[in-house]
C-alpha cells in the first residue's frame, strides 16, 4: 500500500493506511490499494478493470471518508487506475 508516497504530510498517509479497509470496505479494499496522495489528488490502483470501475463509482464516498480522518480538503479528487501486474511474477 502506498507505493508512491508523495504526500504533503506523512501523518495523512498513516491515517489512510491504518484505516484502509474501513475507508473502502472489506471487499473493495482487497482489490484496490492506495498509490499516492499529492496536492489533493488521491490515486488508487485496482487489480482489475471491474474493481477500478467500482472504486471510481465510490470515489466521492472514499474522498469523504479520507477527509473525515485527515481534514476537509485533504482529498479534492480521486483517480483510479488498473495496476499492471506481470503475470510471470506469480
Amino acid at each position: 500500500m502506498g507505493r508512491d508516497l508523495g504526500a504533503d504530510d506523512p501523518r495523512k498517509i498513516g491515517a489512510i493506511s491504518d484505516s484502509w479497509s474501513e475507508i473502502l470496505g472489506e471487499e473493495l479494499s482487497e482489490h484496490v490499494q492506495f498509490v499516492s496522495l499529492r496536492e489533493g489528488v488521491l490515486v488508487l490502483g485496482a487489480t482489475q478493470p471491474e474493481w477500478a470501475s467500482r472504486a471510481r463509482f465510490e470515489g466521492a464516498r472514499i474522498a469523504q471518508e479520507v477527509n473525515a480522518r485527515n481534514g476537509e480538503g485533504s482529498v479534492l479528487d480521486v483517480k483510479v487506475r488498473v495496476l499492471r501486474i506481470d503475470p510471470r511474477a506469480h
